[in-house]
């Protein structure tokens, strides 16, 4: 899902952005479309994660050690409501980022907006624009990412033995059974913390302010990763760049 949702975004906003671009929706228009595009192929992908786990591993009795529900259940599960409401939201909230950054900075917006000078009339404010309209909208993102311990119930496949026997009784369906896997240790669990920061704090009993600071702990690094990751492919680009004019020089 890391992958699929922002490239195939990327790859649409381009596409459509290329052509609308010259009239006054075409960005937010491309914008929104490319993120319901980028998110929705991302959860067909995960639901074709999900529904290939009972032709995969099964014990010996037959019963499915991860996920329960096959393609015909976990396609539709995932897609239907992503196409519906998640993917709008992440359309929606994709076309307002972006307005904002073209808005606070400008000068770091590629494709045909840059390029055929609809940015000109910045000028040089461009390039003296600020990046902490950014940064903030950046570090409020981070603080954000707790809310979703807000939520009730388990997201769909994200269950435990338990849910995950509840889930197949509301299937009402004979033929599934109930994953049995998932209280199996693996090798994450004899680690000190687990599989996530979360589990961590949860071990040691810290409750939601525990768990919240972990979430912000872990969008932090997150943060600081891919700046330091794009930080290096720009220099290597930059300097590409320089030498490949000096050899042309």
């Amino acid at each position: 899902m890391a992958f699929v949702l922002p490239f195939v975004a990327a790859i649409v906003f381009r596409a459509l952005n290329s052509r609308l671009h010259d009239k006054s929706w075409g960005t937010s228009v491309s914008a929104i479309v490319s993120g319901w595009v980028g998110l929705c192929l991302a959860a067909l992908c995960a639901a074709i994660e999900f529904g290939i786990q009972p032709m995969l591993f099964t014990n010996a009795s037959g019963a499915p050690l991860y996920c329960p529900f096959p393609l015909s259940v976990a396609i539709p599960a995932m897609l239907i409501p992503h196409m519906l409401v998640a993917g709008v939201v992440e359309g929606v909230a994709t076309a307002a980022i972006y307005g904002f950054i073209k808005k606070t900075a400008p000068s770091i917006i590629v494709g045909p907006e840059a390029a055929d000078g609809q940015l000109a009339a910045e000028g040089a404010a461009a390039k003296k624009t600020s990046l902490v309209p950014t940064l903030i909208l950046v570090a409020v993102l981070v603080v954000a990412t707790p809310l979703g311990l807000l939520a009730t119930g388990d997201a769909w496949g994200e269950w435990d033995a338990e849910g995950a026997a509840v889930a197949v009784q509301e299937a009402g369906d004979d033929s599934l059974q109930a994953s049995v896997g998932l209280d199996t240790p693996t090798f994450a669990d004899t680690l000190p913390t687990g599989d996530y920061l979360q589990a961590y704090s949860e071990e040691q009993g810290l409750g939601f302010a525990g768990q919240a600071a972990m979430y912000i702990l872990s969008g932090v690094i997150g943060v600081a990763v891919l700046t330091i990751a794009f930080r290096l492919v720009s220099l290597t680009v930059k300097e590409s760049g320089a030498h490949g004019n000096s050899r042309a020089a």
